[in-house]
C-alpha cells in the first residue's frame, strides 16, 4: 500500500493480511499463518522436516511438475522458527509490549502437578509442620549420550532467539562455566560405564556428545532451564 495517508509499514500490512513475511528489509516471500500452523503440527506429531513438507507443498502446488515450484526451504527454516518462538511468548504472555523480559526459563511450562511455589502451594509461612514432605519437589536428572552435535561450519549464522529462556541454559555462562571446571576425570575401571570413559575418546568433529536434563520424578517433566550440553561423555 502506497497511499498517502497509510501510516502502516509494509510488513504490518503482510501481517494483518496474515501472511508472515521472510523477510522484514525488503519481503519478497511469504507465508500463510496457516502454513505456518501446519507445520508446527506436522513436525510435532508427525516429525516431518522441513525439506519434507517443502516437498509437500511443491506437490500440492504443481502435482504434474513439483520441481517447477520454487523451493522455499530456507525461507521455511528461518520463518518456522520466528512462528515458533512468537508461539512461546504468546503463550507466556510476553506480548503487546511488555515492558519486561522472560526469566531464565520463562517461556518453558513445567509440570502443572509438582509443587510450585504461588502457583499451586500456598507460601511457606502458612505451611504445617507436616506439609513440608508433602510439597517438597521430587526431581532426577539424566542424560542421553546420543543426542551428538556437529560443529557447524558458520556457527555464528546459529541466533538464539530465546537463550535460555525455555528450557536449554544460556550459552555464554554455560561456556564460562565449562571453561573452569576440570578437564581430565578418573578413567573408570568399570568396562559398561562408557559414558565415563567417554571423556578421553577424541571427538573434534562434535560440538556436543550428549544432553543431560533435570525431570520431574513423577511425571517426567523437564524442569525449565536446566537442560545442559554435554562437551566429552558426561563431562
Amino acid at each position: 500500500c502506497h497511499c498517502a495517508k497509510s501510516t502502516d509499514q509494509y510488513v504490518q500490512l503482510l501481517l494483518r493480511t496474515k501472511l508472515f513475511p521472510a523477510s522484514f528489509k525488503n519481503p519478497k516471500t511469504a507465508f500463510t499463518f496457516e502454513v505456518l500452523d501446519h507445520f508446527l503440527v506436522n513436525s510435532l506429531e508427525c516429525k516431518m522436516a522441513a525439506m519434507t513438507f517443502m516437498s509437500k507443498i511443491r506437490r500440492l502446488t504443481n502435482e504434474a511438475f513439483p520441481s517447477h515450484v520454487l523451493d522455499h526451504y530456507c525461507e521455511l527454516l528461518r520463518v518456522s522458527r520466528e512462528w515458533r518462538d512468537l508461539h512461546n511468548r504468546i503463550q507466556a504472555g510476553f506480548v503487546h509490549d511488555r515492558p519486561d523480559i522472560p526469566v531464565d526459563g520463562g517461556l518453558a511450562l513445567f509440570c502443572p502437578a509438582c509443587p510450585q511455589m504461588d502457583i499451586n502451594i500456598p507460601p511457606e509461612i502458612e505451611w504445617k509442620p507436616e506439609d513440608k514432605l508433602l510439597y517438597r519437589p521430587q526431581l532426577v536428572v539424566d542424560g542421553n549420550m546420543k543426542l551428538v552435535h556437529l560443529i557447524m561450519k558458520r556457527p555464528e549464522d546459529d541466533v538464539s532467539l530465546s537463550d535460555g529462556e525455555l528450557f536449554m541454559v544460556k550459552r555464554v555462562p554455560y561456556a564460562e562455566h565449562l571453561a573452569n571446571a576440570p578437564q581430565r576425570q578418573p578413567k573408570l575401571k568399570c568396562n559398561n560405564h562408557r559414558a565415563q570413559n567417554n571423556v578421553n575418546v577424541n571427538r573434534n568433529h562434535l560440538d556436543c556428545t550428549g544432553k543431560g536434563a533435570c525431570a520431574c520424578a513423577r511425571h517426567g517433566a523437564f524442569v525449565p532451564n536446566c537442560v545442559v550440553n554435554f562437551q566429552k561423555g558426561e563431562r
